[in-house]
């Protein structure tokens, strides 16, 4: 078995040396301009999903915003006083510097720099807020010129009172910076044929407001080819770059990017590409060398026999859990909270929009369990609209229930039914705490199912330990 398996490694790693040799002799030998635009194309995606990423934050932080104990008290006094103290609020934990309250008919209330007071809105995003849609676009003012977006729904008692929109304006250059921090390139924003924004600095100024001599030219290539590579000299150097349309969620271009590399710089970075590939390929080689003894000595892990995944939202099934529950159980010495989640509301869903709508909310419930826990941590459906957490060596009450009361917060969520009749759903959490309340899973689920039920009887939309009864 020895032999076999040396031979096997062997065979691997010649296979893995030459893979490494082939990419670094493509990456080094390959023609530059050919090989720095299709880099240039990785970054210009790259920066497309950070937009996204951009539309995504907003939109969390519109809907967490529009929830709170402060927008409920603004919209029950609207002083210049209330209105200061929220706009504080919200300036000083997220970085935007747009901000515009409307109410239920769609008047700004307040609006900043960016719309005047009394301004009846129309734009697309906050009418979607007035119709209790909350969401992300790229839009434009008149005041503000390009902004990344969000609005949500204001709701107190369940009635809709009006709306908020956040946002982060491309004149500002605070996207461009971030970019130039996070992938060290330059970029500029074009609205029109005038740029608007850039990390392009000339005399230690940036070089905005000046025109695209041939932007009719770039627009009909951009058009034809989805993108333009082009050399170019700013400010008297040479620049390899490309131009990338962005656009909003109507699939309308709403602007043209700038990307790109000094030429200098740009060869310095095929070099540093030429490493990773290097690096990558080592990985690889690791891999292989695994994988060819694990599979040719037919080494099957007893959990890859049977499915483990939920088919509709991607989540560890009840096979999943209580397979990797016993791992997790002995590695971190049973200490941790087995956490039980029931959706409310989530028959009424389904009995009124329907079953997509209701895949909808088992999807989206799935996802915000994933990127609230950690990654360590078991996140699964149990069955139906009910979650299983299990949070290894989470044992403090304190630090539990204050992110049970986050927890609940941002599993509640309103469907509009048409008018002002809105769904919400919201959860009831049971928690049993390992060893204390059992050391196996089927004792620790029959406990937490205990504690859900309490907290399901007293109101739902909660939480509650075994043993504690509802504490939220």
């Amino acid at each position: 078995m020895i032999a076999k398996n040396l031979i096997y490694l062997i065979l691997s790693i010649i296979c893995a040396c030459l893979l490494i040799f082939l990419t670094c002799f493509y990456s080094m030998n390959k023609n530059f301009d050919f090989s720095y635009k299709k880099n240039l194309q990785i970054q210009a995606n790259f920066i497309s999903s950070y937009i996204s990423d951009e539309k995504r934050r907003l939109y969390l932080e519109a809907t967490s915003i529009a929830d709170s104990s402060m927008m409920h008290t603004f919209f029950h006094d609207y002083t210049r006083k209330a209105y200061d103290t929220l706009i504080n609020y919200i300036e000083k934990l997220y970085d935007v510097n747009a901000i515009v309250i409307v109410d239920k008919n769609g008047i700004v209330l307040f609006g900043g720099n960016t719309l005047p007071e009394g301004y009846k809105v129309s734009v697309e995003l906050m009418m979607k807020a007035l119709n209790g849609i909350a969401t992300s676009d790229i839009v434009k003012f008149r005041k503000n010129g390009l902004s990344i977006c969000a609005a949500a729904p204001i709701f107190i008692d369940k009635e809709l009172v009006g709306a908020l929109m956040i946002g982060d304006a491309l004149k500002t250059n605070n996207l461009v910076d971030k970019i130039k921090t996070l992938a060290n390139i330059d970029m500029t924003v074009f609205d029109g044929d005038t740029r608007i924004s850039t990390t392009i600095l000339q005399n230690n100024q940036r070089a905005i407001g000046t025109r695209l001599e041939n932007y009719d030219h770039i627009i009909n290539m951009v058009t034809k080819e989805s993108a333009y590579n082009e050399d170019v000299d700013i400010l008297g150097i040479p620049y390899k770059s490309i131009y990338w349309p962005l656009f909003n969620n109507n699939g309308d271009r709403v602007a043209l990017l700038f990307i790109g590399n000094r030429q200098d710089e740009a060869r310095q970075r095929i070099v540093y590409s030429s490493v990773i590939c290097f690096i990558v390929s080592v990985g690889v080689s690791v891999i292989i060398c695994f994988i060819s003894v694990y599979f040719f000595n037919g080494v099957v892990n007893p959990l890859r026999k049977k499915s483990t995944t939920d088919n509709l939202t991607g989540a560890l099934n009840r096979y999943g859990i209580e397979a990797l529950f016993s791992i997790t159980f002995q590695r971190y010495n049973g200490n941790g909270a087995f956490i039980l989640i029931d959706l409310d509301n989530f028959k009424e869903i389904n009995d009124s929009l329907g079953h997509d709508a209701g895949d909808h909310v088992l999807k989206r419930t799935a996802k915000e369990l994933s990127h609230f826990f950690r990654h360590s941590d078991i996140v699964g459906r149990f069955g139906g609209d009910e979650f299983i957490v299990y949070a290894h060596d989470l044992v403090d009450y304190q630090l539990i229930s204050n992110k049970m009361r986050e927890l609940v917060k941002l599993l509640r969520y309103g469907y509009n039914l048409g008018g002002n009749d809105t769904i919400f759903v919201t959860a009831s959490i049971g928690i049993a705490m390992s060893p204390k309340d059992g050391h196996t899973y089927s004792t620790l689920l029959h406990n937490a199912d205990i504690a859900l039920y309490n907290v399901k009887e007293s109101g739902r939309n909660g939480f509650g330990f075994y043993g504690k009864g509802r504490c939220c």
